[in-house]
């Protein structure tokens, strides 16, 4: 019997299916001299089914398929955290033949999916998660990825406190995560983000904008006169957290009474304002034709000479979360 009853089988860095063949063609006749054995002749030599002595082939094949050592895309992930959601991690490479290793089971339920060749990863609870990728089959330094599973941990809602009867305004809700971080989730509906009305005073319809910079949209229509609370929610049981109360009035269109009247050059006449936004709002009066008639900042009007001019009365207050004027 041979010493070295085996070869060597050295990959050159390409991957591929490699069949290796090997074929019995004679006896080591200096090891059987040795032994005073004579082989029969032919060698290996058998009747077939004519009563005929030949020689067969003696033969067998092994498949070897070469790969490189497992990869997993992408190696970090960050899931928020929703029965109905769940990151894939796509494995390429290695035997096909894993073992998933996880840093806690309290995280997430991960599974290893042979058909798609993918981890799949569906979240229990927000946390830090590891992953190892064990190949069952091959030596090689294991994958790891690192899993976020985030949580809404603040809604932050950008709003003016005012909006007329029947005009609209827009809502911009900023969702955080527990470490302040803006908190962008691809299915915006996996939120969960619902307003709460106080009462019927207005109508809120959500914008069809995605969720990709931390950010949700709502238009607010004015439908009666009177102050109302709005307050946004994401989540349920455990998982809901609240905004702060919004509080906004609604109120009626802003006039200038008279709508029409004439002056005498020279005269001075006061406008005056109803409607509008109340109580701490501010007017800015503008005229159409300085020359004709000039007006002041308080409404004030004054004639220069013969012609035709109007006055136009704006109201203002400022946004209290920027500082920024709105009209």
């Amino acid at each position: 019997i041979p010493l070295e009853h085996y070869q060597y089988i050295h990959p050159k860095n390409r991957t591929g299916t490699l069949t290796v063949e090997g074929t019995v063609v004679n006896y080591r006749l200096q090891l059987l001299s040795r032994l005073l054995i004579i082989p029969e002749h032919p060698v290996f030599g058998i009747l077939n089914d004519l009563k005929e002595i030949i020689s067969p082939v003696i033969s067998n094949s092994l498949t070897i398929v070469l790969v490189n050592a497992s990869s997993v895309t992408p190696d970090r992930a960050t899931v928020f955290n929703h029965p109905n959601n769940k990151v894939v991690l796509k494995v390429t490479q290695g035997s096909g033949f894993y073992r998933v290793y996880q840093s806690s089971l309290d995280i997430a339920d991960v599974r290893y999916e042979d058909s798609s060749k993918s981890v799949e990863v569906i979240p229990k609870t927000d946390g830090h998660l590891q992953l190892t990728l064990f190949d069952l089959c091959l030596s090689y330094k294991s994958p790891v990825v690192e899993i976020e599973v985030l949580k809404v941990g603040s809604i932050l809602v950008e709003m003016v406190e005012k909006v007329q009867r029947g005009n609209t305004i827009t809502a911009t809700v900023w969702l955080y995560d527990s470490v302040d971080n803006a908190l962008a989730v691809a299915n915006s509906e996996l939120l969960e983000l619902r307003p709460h009305v106080e009462n019927s005073l207005v109508t809120i319809h959500r914008l069809p904008i995605d969720n990709s910079d931390g950010k949700v949209m709502f238009e607010i229509t004015g439908v009666e006169l009177g102050t109302t609370t709005i307050t946004f929610t994401s989540g349920y049981g455990e998982r809901e957290i609240r905004s702060q109360p919004q509080a906004l009035q609604v109120f009626p269109p802003l006039r200038l009474i008279p709508q029409d009247i004439t002056l005498a050059v020279g005269a001075v006449f006061q406008v005056t304002p109803t409607g509008g936004p109340q109580p701490d709002c501010s007017m800015e009066y503008t005229t159409s034709d300085a020359s004709v008639a000039k007006v002041t900042s308080a409404g004030l009007v004054e004639t220069q000479r013969i012609g035709d001019m109007s006055v136009t009365g704006t109201a203002f207050g400022y946004l209290k979360s920027t500082g920024g004027k709105i009209v």
